[in-house]
């Protein structure tokens, strides 16, 4: 479990003023499972895009285009949410802690997409502090392993092989 709320990261944004604990995301924070269609992700700002590079941007913008990649969470439930990454150091900025609002969560990173399918993965998440967990963490991994089958989400099959072969390797270890 990964926890952000007075987790030193959290402090030291609170100190400097950088925090956006209190961040309103409208329109901008997506459950995955709600975009899937047709055994494809769509875009959510583009009823007739499956989601892929580049996304659609809603108008009055902050997030950016290069390179186009999502923010994600998954909660202690396995529910998996993710914004389009945006500069984050803009205020009305959506951070990893805005998906669920400060709670603890299983796993936190990026993700890109390509014709409809999740493509690839990071574990770069600095409010949660779970850069080095695709690697090291056995249950960061099963969690993503678990929310994709269990929210049925779209992933590309070699990425959910890359995933297996770290769970493997971690379990071996």
């Amino acid at each position: 479990m990964y926890e952000y709320h007075n987790s030193t990261e959290n402090l030291k944004r609170k100190s400097e003023g950088r925090c956006r604990c209190a961040t309103l995301p409208l329109n901008r924070v997506f459950e995955l499972r709600k975009l899937v269609r047709n055994k494809l992700i769509w875009d959510p700002n583009d009823n007739e895009k499956v989601l892929s590079d580049p996304p659609a941007l809603p108008a009055n913008s902050v997030e950016v285009l290069l390179p186009p990649k999502y923010i994600f969470a998954i909660s202690k439930k396995f529910e998996l949410r993710v914004a389009l990454d945006c500069d984050r150091q803009q205020d009305n900025s959506v951070k990893h802690e805005t998906l669920f609002h400060n709670e603890p969560v299983l796993a936190a990173g990026e993700l890109t997409f390509r014709s409809g399918k999740v493509n690839a993965i990071c574990d770069r998440s600095g409010s949660y502090c779970t850069i080095g967990a695709l690697q090291t963490d056995p249950s960061f991994v099963r969690s993503l392993l678990r929310t994709f089958q269990s929210e049925f989400i779209p992933v590309e099959t070699a990425l959910i092989n890359s995933l297996k072969d770290l769970l493997e390797e971690n379990d071996n270890d």
